[in-house]
Formats: structure tokens, sequence, C-alpha cells
């Protein structure tokens, strides 16, 4: 009995230390894991940063509403969808990485240093450039939606203008051209006459609507990545035309 008892004795501290020693190899083993995981996590959220600040970072304007309305349900589409996971990935690499930092100096291990450019400090460099990007691109948009909306609401404007204006044109030269009053009596000349000269007035109001037509075409020619929806006719040039002829058969009616 006192043979066994002394190699039981003798068997148990070697049996402790075998112990330590697993446990000392299973929180190494631990530590390498939480390593490999912050560098895999660190590259792959680096990785995602550099692809979308040049995205974030294009200032290129579309032709048409349509196009950038696109843009915004994109960003929104980033906003909502493939930005929140990243904002948890974030937070979890910070989690690991302190984590890890405790689990190291608790078993007086040197401090983990990751990888060059994948320390917290560039993944919150990279981060803050992302959302100085992502402020700037949202302001852009909906500034850039903005004038859209702007030249679109003028771009209709000159249609109505344009449509209205060649209405009241419509069969006034033909009138003009009449000689009515080579056979008219001297009451029907002096209805003429005043009829006419309500006509010149009436000509002369119109003539301030071909100027508000000319101005806002040479707007919108002013933006030459616009595009109109649907294209317009060449109505300004059409309507400056028929207003120089009636103005010019007004004067010889009168003459």
């Amino acid at each position: 009995k006192k043979c066994i008892y002394l190699i039981f004795t003798t068997l148990q501290p070697a049996e402790t230390a075998a112990n330590r020693i697993c446990k000392v190899l299973a929180v190494n083993q631990e530590n390498e894991h939480l390593m490999e995981d912050y560098e895999k996590l660190a590259s792959s959220l680096l990785e995602w940063i550099r692809r979308t600040i040049p995205w974030l970072e294009d200032r290129q304007p579309e032709k048409t509403m349509q196009d950038m309305q696109q843009k915004l349900e994109d960003f929104r589409d980033y906003r909502r969808v493939h930005k929140p996971p990243k904002v948890q990935e974030k937070c979890q690499l910070e989690i690991n990485f302190n984590t890890l930092q405790t689990k190291l100096r608790l078993s007086n291990r040197p401090a983990f240093m990751p990888s060059e450019g994948k320390m917290v400090s560039d993944i919150n460099n990279g981060w803050q450039h992302l959302e100085q990007a992502e402020k700037g691109y949202e302001e852009w948009l909906l500034n850039e939606i903005r004038r859209l909306e702007r030249l679109d609401h003028l771009a209709e404007k000159f249609r109505q203008k344009a449509a209205i204006h060649e209405s009241w044109t419509e069969g006034k030269e033909t009138l003009l051209k009449q000689k009515d009053f080579e056979t008219a009596t001297l009451a029907d000349i002096k209805a003429l006459i005043r009829k006419h000269e309500a006509f010149e007035s009436d000509l002369a109001a119109h003539q301030d609507r071909v100027e508000q037509i000319a101005a806002i075409a040479q707007e919108l020619k002013g933006e030459e990545k616009f595009v109109y929806s649907p294209d317009p006719p060449p109505q300004e040039p059409r309507c400056s035309s028929r207003s120089d002829i009636l103005t010019s058969r007004a004067g010889l009616w009168r003459i």
C-alpha cells in the first residue's frame, strides 16, 4: 500500500503539470484563432471601404431625372442594406481586438500587433473617410435632383407658353393678308382700323411672351447635360419667326 501511495503522489504533480501545459496550449491556440479572425475581418472591412469610397466620390451627374432617382435609390439601398452589416463588423472587430489584448495581458504574453495598415486606428481613419464621402454624396444627390426638378418645371413651362403662343398665332397671318379694305366703305375702314389697333396691342403683349419663351429656351440650352423628357420640338425659333412675320404684316397693313 505504501508503494502505491508513493507512486500516486509521484504521478500527481506530473499530471497537474500536464494539465497546465494543455490549458496554456489551448489558450495560445484560441488567441491565435482570434488573431487570424481579426486579420481576416480587418482585411474584408478595409477592402469594402476601399471599394465603396470611389463610388461615393463619383459626382458624375445623370442627364435625366429618372437616372438620378435611380442613383438615389442605390444610395438608400447602401444605407439600408449594405452599410449596417459593415457597422456590425467594425464593432465586432474592435471587441475582438480588445478581448484578445486582455487575454494576452492576463497570460503574460506580448500585445497583439496587426499587420501593417490593419490597426484599429487604420480602420477608424478609413471609416471616417467613408462617412465624409457619404455625407458629400448625399448632399450632391439632393442638389442634383432639385436642379433637375427645376429644369423639368422650366421645360414644362416652356412647352406650355410655346403652345399657347402658337395657338394664338394660328390663322393670324392669313387674316393680315386679306385686302377686304379695298372695297370697304369709310365706316368699314374705321372699324377695320380699330380692329387692327386692338390686334397690334395684343401682338405687343404676345411679343413679351415670345421674349419670355426665348429666355427660358436660352436657360435650358445652357444646361447641356439636361435631357428633356420627352424631347421638345424646336418651338422657340418657330415662335420667334411667327411673331416677326405677324409684326411685319401688321406694319404693312398700316402702310
